[in-house]
This record gives structure tokens, sequence and C-alpha cells, in this order.
């Protein structure tokens, strides 16, 4: 596919397919489970937050024990919890016994985080920005082919979904016991790095460079999710979409993005730098975002989405690897973490801001207001040259 392609990573990205075929068996269904036990759509919501919650305070964790550790432990214990998890789901017999299962998920979710720890010990910085596309075209593979099977599935029963994630969780911890190499050299162990499993912020808060890769990615990040968190809500009231119609509109945005990260990233790079194309994607995002706000018919919202998903697509692929490529090899893992962690936050409070301003400001509101967040990041990039100028010492300019 590529001309740099690394074999090397594909044990990693069989784990997190498999993982997130998984995952995405029983998302779409929790709302019709919880009803079963008499959840109202607030505890619904707080059902789905309890997993975003837990995984946010545990994933900079685990990517420190990954650096510490090895990739391979990390993933084995994140993928134990996934198997507890989705058995406390199977087999719940009241509301609390789903909250348990959620939030052991969550706490133990860190497998895409320690994925790209481990794609960063086994490619070289040229390479894996397309590696990383990779990553995340396999992790949006497995997001459409979960939930579809995942309603295939639920004609046996509507716990049979989260029964056969754990049975394949549990395969696919049997897989990465026997076959995935560990990829963490041993001499990265250092004994100062065993002191303690809390995340230092240290070099973050020492480096300007850093400051702002994880500044712009929490940013963009953010409108980007209150993008995907009112799609739905927009969709039904500004064209009268079924539950249905938005299924197919997410698998289409899905679609989309595999394929952008998975194809179209690396052949941009074969022709552009990263930071070109961090300005370029945050552009058009910008764009996007205001052409989504004012969309008036079907066709021009199906349009529109080709380009927000091209540069949601190339923006998470880019920083992920500027991150990577900021800090030793020791550190890898604790810093994707981190990102991954802010990513959840961000998770948890942008639905809640998206639908406020949904509800109060109507249906442009969420678009107009994320456009404003991705404009200020193009100014910040257009000022500060070396946000994405990356070297892998901890100091100021």
């Amino acid at each position: 596919m590529y001309k740099m392609f690394n074999k090397r990573i594909i044990p990693i990205l069989i784990v997190i397919f498999v993982d997130i075929v998984g995952f995405g068996f029983i998302l779409p269904l929790l709302p019709f489970y919880a009803k079963i036990f008499g959840a109202n759509a607030t505890t619904i919501g707080f059902l789905f937050a309890s997993y975003s919650f837990a995984q946010f305070l545990a994933v900079p964790i685990f990517g420190k024990i990954s650096d510490i550790y090895g990739r391979k432990f990390a993933l084995i214990i994140s993928t134990i919890g996934d198997f507890i998890g989705f058995l406390m789901f199977g087999l719940a017999s009241s509301i609390f016994m789903l909250f348990v299962g959620r939030m052991i998920s969550g706490l133990t979710g860190s497998n895409y985080a320690v994925a790209q720890a481990y794609i960063s010990d086994v490619t070289s910085e040229e390479e894996r920005s397309k590696s990383f596309g990779l990553l995340g075209a396999t992790f949006g593979l497995g997001f459409v082919i979960g939930p579809f099977l995942g309603g295939v599935l639920s004609i046996w029963g509507i716990s049979t979904p989260a029964l056969v994630a754990a049975g394949i969780s549990f395969f696919n911890l049997i897989a990465i016991y026997l076959f995935l190499p560990e990829s963490l050299k041993k001499e990265t162990n250092t004994i100062e790095s065993r002191i303690s499993l809390i995340p230092d912020m240290r070099p973050i808060l020492q480096s300007r460079k850093l400051i702002a890769l994880f500044s712009i990615d929490a940013i963009f990040g953010f409108a980007f999710i209150i993008f995907q968190a009112t799609f739905s809500l927009y969709s039904q009231y500004r064209f009268g979409l079924s539950a249905q119609m938005i299924g197919y509109m997410f698998a289409y945005i899905g679609i989309l993005i595999v394929l952008v990260q998975g194809y179209l990233v690396g052949q941009l790079l074969e022709v552009f730098q990263e930071r070109p194309l961090i300005f370029a994607s945050t552009v058009l995002m910008t764009l996007s975002l205001l052409g989504w706000a004012f969309t008036q018919n079907i066709i021009m919202l199906l349009l529109i989405l080709i380009p927000l998903s091209l540069a949601g697509g190339i923006y998470e692929i880019i920083i992920s690897s500027l991150l990577s490529k900021s800090v030793e090899k020791n550190k890898v893992g604790e810093i994707l973490g981190i990102s991954s962690s802010i990513d959840t936050l961000a998770r948890i409070i942008a639905p809640v801001l998206g639908g406020f301003l949904f509800q109060f400001f109507g249906t442009s509101a969420p678009g107009i207001f994320a456009a404003i967040l991705t404009l200020g990041i193009l100014t910040f990039i257009i000022k500060v040259r070396w946000v994405t100028e990356c070297k892998k010492e901890y100091r100021y300019f």
C-alpha cells in the first residue's frame, strides 16, 4: 500500500481491529439494554459518560505502564479488563452491573494509546505518520463492522453481542500473549521511570512545543467532537432523518475516514511535510464546519462531509505523530496516553456544550462555535512557527 510499509506493525493492527470490532458490538445497543432495567435518558447519558470518565483517569497511567513494563504487558491487562467488562455487561441483572461493567472497560480501555506507542517503537520517524494512518484506518474499519455485526447478533437476544464481545476479547488476549512480540527495548526501561506510575507532567510544562501541540490537539479534538455529538440531533431536526438513515450517515463518515487514514495520508506525506498538512487540514476543517452549519439539503450535507472527514482524519494522524517524535522513547507511551486522556475529557464535556448550543441557539450554533475554535488554532499556527518543529529535547526556545 505504501512504499515504506512496515510489516512489523501488522500484529498490532490485527489486535486493535479485533478489539474495536468487539467494542463496537455493544455500543449501538447500549440505550436499549439500559432501558430493560428502567433507565431513563439521563441515566443512559451517565452510563455513556461513565466509560469516558474512567478512561480519562486511567489512560495516562496505562501509557506509563507500557513505558515501564512493556507494550505487551499493558495490552494484556487492558484486554483482561475488556473481557471482564463485556462479561459483566452481558450477564447484568441490574443497572448497577451495567455501570460497573462500563467502568471496568473504561479503566482498562487504553489499547489504542498503547498501540500508538507500539508503532512508535517499531517505525522510523519518516514512516510513523503513515503507520499511524493505518492504525486509524483499522480503528475506523472496526467501528464500521462492529456495530453492524452487533445489530445482527441482537436478533438472538439483547445480551448476545456483549457475551460474544467477551469471547472475542478472550481470544484476543490469548493471541496477544502467544503471538504479539514485545516492541519496547529493555534499555528504555530506566530505573528512574519505575519510581512512580503517575504521569510526569514536567516535560510538558517545560516545553513550549509540547504545550502548543497539546493545546491545539485539545481544541481541534473538542471542535470535531462537538460535530460528532450533535450530528444525530442536527440531522433529525434539520432534515427529518430517521435513526436508520443517521446510522448510514455515520457509516459513510467512517468509510471516508478509513480511506483518508488508510491511504490518502500516506500519499500526501510522499509530497508534503507534516507542518503544511496541519495548516491545510485546519483551514479545511474551519470551512467544512461552517458549511455544515449552514447546509440546507442532504446532497450538500453529503458533499460537506467529504472535506470534513478528510481534515479530521489527517489532523488526528499528524498530531499523534508529532507528539511521538517530540519526546524520548521511554516517554512515548506516557505522552500519547495523556493525549488520549485529553481527548476522552473532551468527549465528556463537548456533547454537553454542543447540546446546550443546539437547544438554545439553533441547529447552526454547534457548527459555528466549532469553526470559531478551529479558526483560533489557525491563527495560532500562523503566528507560532515552532508548533510543529518537534525535536527530542525538553527546553524552551
